[in-house]
């Protein structure tokens, strides 16, 4: 087995990709969940009406020989007067006209005013929650601002003539503004649900990335994979049979039974990343292995502690042909899994893939390197029972197998 090397797990490459494409299935789900709480916000959203006045800056003659102001004199007006229309002086007469008790303030939040470019223009624009408030907001102000442009007039010379604001249409009938479609809220809660999930699994995968293939693990803990076994129900009673994941199973074990078939390691650690991994069947398994090829084989179990000094005399009194293989059912970090890393020949760690994470293989490869370990290869257990499961972990595929799942 080779010597371990380190790299930082955060950026081993491909992961942030990995995490993405394994996780399809939740992106879907957040972009549907968003999607929903945008139509119920559309749903929840009080529609306002809107009512427009149309008015115009226009020179009235009061005798034939009148000369009407030039086009740069009357679009000065239209702006001056636009500007004037959005006033506090304007807003206090009209919530006095109206005897409203809303500030200035939120009368202005509810109008707007534009002047068309090519006209002399303004048309004033009012919304509310209520129909016939926006038509009596509309017009308030229009006739407001009508007054007020007249007051000022008075004060202008103009010979043969005088400059009026006219209104040329009444409040228009109110119609119902929604702002934002209902398509659009849809789109942009899908959107903002899929853009939140991204981060959280990109964060989630920068901080404690999951085991996703046996390239990975090889290039980032530098530990290489014997073999992968797919995920069963029940791995101490699954039997050899014609289904695809027992095929698949068959071909795993063979494979982890032909990469440890070495006559110089005939003492084997068997332990896992974190209790509950299967490292206990693996260890059986290959005990029934080495059995069935007619060797010498035996299997020591260790029930955790301290010490060891009772499992050494095992080890150094077996004979010399004699395989034995270790299993150690307590977490990697046991004390007495650690005293014995170096009364073995080789350690194997079983990685549960549904639930190690990256930072955790590579933590327990480290600690039994340092305790000694002569060499580490890596069991991943419970993978998918897919052809691309077996592919991502370089394990073969039963040929003539069909995917299940």
């Amino acid at each position: 087995m080779p010597e371990v090397q380190y790299v930082d797990h955060r950026f081993a490459p491909g992961i942030a990709r990995e995490a993405l494409r394994r996780n399809l299935g939740w992106l879907l789900l957040s972009a549907a969940l968003g999607a929903a709480l945008g139509w119920l916000t559309h749903s929840l959203h009080a529609t306002t009406y809107a009512s427009d006045v149309r008015t115009s800056v226009r020179f009235v003659a009061t005798s034939s020989t009148a000369q009407p102001p030039s086009a740069d004199v009357l679009q000065g007006r239209v702006l001056s007067y636009k500007d004037l229309a959005g006033s506090d002086e304007i807003a206090a007469k009209v919530r006095g006209q109206l005897r409203t008790s809303r500030s200035n303030d939120d009368l202005l939040r509810s109008m707007s005013f534009t002047a068309p470019t090519g006209t002399s223009d303004i048309v004033i624009h009012a919304v509310s929650s209520d129909q016939e408030q926006a038509r009596r907001l509309a017009d308030a102000w229009a006739r407001q601002l009508t007054t007020k442009v007249a007051e000022v007039e008075k004060l202008a010379v103009s010979p043969g003539g005088f400059i009026r604001l006219v209104p040329i249409s009444p409040p228009s009938t109110p119609v119902a503004e929604d702002g934002l479609g209902a398509a659009a809220h849809i789109a942009l809660g899908a959107g903002l649900g899929l853009i939140g999930m991204v981060g959280v699994l990109l964060l989630g995968t920068l901080l404690r990335p999951r085991v996703y293939s046996a390239g990975q693990l090889r290039d980032v803990v530098g530990a290489p994979v014997l073999t992968a076994l797919p995920h069963l129900p029940e791995l101490d009673g699954a039997a050899p049979g014609t289904s695809c994941a027992d095929r698949q199973l068959q071909e795993a074990r063979s494979l982890l039974a032909g990469r440890l078939r070495d006559g110089a390691r005939p003492v084997l650690l068997v332990l896992p990343v974190r209790p509950g991994s299967g490292s206990s069947t693996v260890a059986r398994w290959l005990l029934a292995d080495r059995l069935d090829d007619g060797d010498d084989a035996h299997l020591l179990e260790l029930s955790g502690g301290v010490g060891g000094a009772d499992e050494r005399a095992v080890i150094a009194g077996r004979a010399p042909a004699r395989t034995l293989v270790v299993d150690a059912p307590s977490a990697s970090a046991s004390a007495l899994a650690q005293s014995l890393v170096t009364d073995v020949d080789a350690v194997v760690l079983v990685v549960d893939a549904r639930r190690a994470r990256l930072k955790d293989v590579q933590d327990a490869v480290a600690r039994l390197v340092d305790a000694g370990a002569p060499g580490v290869g890596l069991v991943v257990n419970h993978i998918g029972r897919t052809r691309r499961a077996a592919r991502a972990y370089e394990v073969p595929w039963p040929e003539r197998a069909t995917s299940r799942g």
